[in-house]
């Protein structure tokens, strides 16, 4: 008993300490590069998108998930670069990393001050969040396993730890784990635990509190004025925001994949907070704007190794991302750039240092080849055509990248119809025998079909509704990599992926809904 209540406050406290990590290092690099942009751009610039949620807010939903990649991204560095990975080189890289950040943040305070008050805050939330940490580490919550929780997640994370660094033996743990998942396993590892699921647990409620924020801030911008019930604005917003995360946590693929100790929560989080952030940089919040596209940095090269397809999933937002209002500059340097290394990485890493040569993979040459080639791709296009050739055609972008998905489709149905058809069959089946959707699978197709309504074909598509849509046709043609059809069963992994959906459909929804019935009440 004594031992489990020791796990229990190990695990809380590695929570705190990576939500402390993770606020301190938005602190600080939030006041250097607000520093860097008052030096760059007038004072005029320098503002809040309106009805944007206080930058505190932001902040302290984004901390957690931010010290949970720091520490992801510092380890897989780590071991592809042959660096023996442990407590004591992880704590010297945190050190370097927060040395860097706290030369540049004094220069900034040049009449620096303790300020109490603040101090006095911060232990508060600390302390706070180690009792919903505890919450969440406490077996209160039914949680799920299965084999591969167990081997990839930790099996796998526990001879990492002990062996501190890459061996050629790892063998399909090598080809057919997300490296990063791994990462985060050896945490229990390290510091005196069993298993993730109070880390797990955590994140997915913070997901709900971001998803919340999120769904706030669009809702708030989509609704012009008062409501004729004499509401105020900002309070039919909150509830709004309240009801929608509702749903979202009532939804059988959030609930189911949130329990499961697997990859898929956390890279279902971390793919929805890219695409939120994504939305706030093209509405040119100023004040965090480059504090955003750090974070969207970490964010992207972790999502890009949480999953085997997590690369290909990262080159879809990309290519939703240049519909909006984005730099070139902002695309290559915080999207396509911390893909290509992480991926390249990996690759040298396995493929060239080990030579690992597994039974059976995932991630054979050739899907690494037709990884690297869509990368290519996708940067080219960015660089050389994106807003300067072919202007004609990129006048409906999201309507030829949409058109484009769906051919894609088309191609591997024609060039491999059984496979490809056997895939959309499981796909089906797994819906409609509710393996892990229950109810929320007659939203899938009800979404399929309200999403285009509407629409005017010689508009644009909105970036949430071309991401969902673009999301299910991508997920479908990316199955067709894998070896052999899917199959039918909660746990068939192309079904995991197409449940990561949850967020993103329900959040789509929420603002056609808030858009259309501010366009009846305007006709009215």
């Amino acid at each position: 008993m004594k031992t489990d209540v020791m796990y229990i406050l190990n695990q809380a406290l590695v929570i705190t300490m990576l939500f402390i990590t993770g606020l301190a290092f938005e602190r600080m690099v939030e006041e250097v590069t607000i520093r860097l942009q008052n030096i760059r751009y007038s004072s005029k610039l320098v503002k809040l998108a309106k009805g944007s949620v206080k930058r505190s807010m932001w902040r302290l939903m984004l901390a957690y998930p931010t010290g949970l990649a720091l520490w992801g991204v510092m380890g897989f560095i780590l071991l592809v670069f042959k660096i023996p990975f442990g407590r004591v080189t992880m704590f010297l890289s945190y050190m370097l990393i927060f040395s860097i950040l706290g030369y540049f943040y004094l220069d900034t305070k040049k009449n620096f001050n303790f300020e109490k008050t603040r101090f006095k805050h911060q232990l508060i939330t600390a302390f706070v969040v180690f009792l919903l940490a505890l919450i969440c580490c406490s077996g209160l919550f039914r949680i799920s396993i299965s084999n591969d929780s167990y081997y990839y997640y930790s099996l796998y994370p526990q001879t990492l730890a002990i062996e501190g660094g890459y061996i050629r033996s790892f063998d399909v743990f090598l080809t057919d784990v997300g490296q990063i998942s791994a990462i985060i396993g050896t945490l229990p590892w390290f510091f005196g635990f069993e298993e993730t699921v109070g880390i797990q647990l955590f994140l997915s409620f913070n997901l709900v509190g971001l998803y919340c924020l999120g769904v706030y801030e669009m809702g708030f911008m989509r609704m012009p004025g008062k409501a004729d019930i004499g509401i105020g604005k900002r309070r039919i917003t909150n509830a709004i925001s309240v009801l929608s995360s509702l749903m979202l946590m009532a939804a059988s693929p959030f609930f189911v994949l949130t329990r499961w100790i697997l990859a898929n929560a956390y890279f279902m989080t971390y793919f929805f907070i890219a695409f939120l952030l994504t939305i706030k940089l093209a509405e040119k919040e100023y004040v965090t704007g480059r504090r955003d596209r750090v974070l969207l940095t970490i964010y992207i090269a972790t999502l890009s190794m949480l999953r085997m397809e997590g690369g290909m999933f990262a080159c879809l937002l990309v290519l939703c991302a240049c519909s909006l209002d984005l730099s070139d500059r902002i695309l290559l340097q915080n999207y396509v750039l911390p893909v290509a290394l992480t991926q390249i990485l990996y690759y040298s890493a396995v493929y060239l240092e080990l030579r690992v040569d597994p039974l059976y993979s995932f991630l054979s040459l050739t899907n690494v080849f037709i990884m690297l080639a869509v990368l290519a791709a996708v940067a080219v296009y960015i660089r050389f055509f994106r807003g300067k050739r072919l202007l004609t055609i990129q006048k409906h972008y999201t309507w030829v990248l949409l058109g484009g998905l769906a051919l894609g489709n088309l191609v591997i149905a024609v060039i491999s119809p059984e496979r490809y058809m056997g895939n959309l069959g499981f796909f089906v089946q797994n819906i409609v025998h509710q393996n892990g959707w229950g109810p929320f699978g007659v939203l899938i197709p009800a979404a399929l079909l309200l999403l285009p309504v509407g629409l005017d074909l010689r508009e644009e598509i909105e970036f949430p509704v071309l991401f969902t849509l673009g999301y299910v046709l991508f997920t479908v043609a990316l199955c067709w990599a894998r070896n052999g059809t899917l199959r039918v069963g909660i746990g068939d992994s192309g079904n995991r992926v197409l449940m990561q959906i949850a967020p993103f459909v329900i959040y789509t929804l929420t603002g056609l809904l808030i858009e259309r019935s501010n366009g009846k009440q305007e006709q009215q």
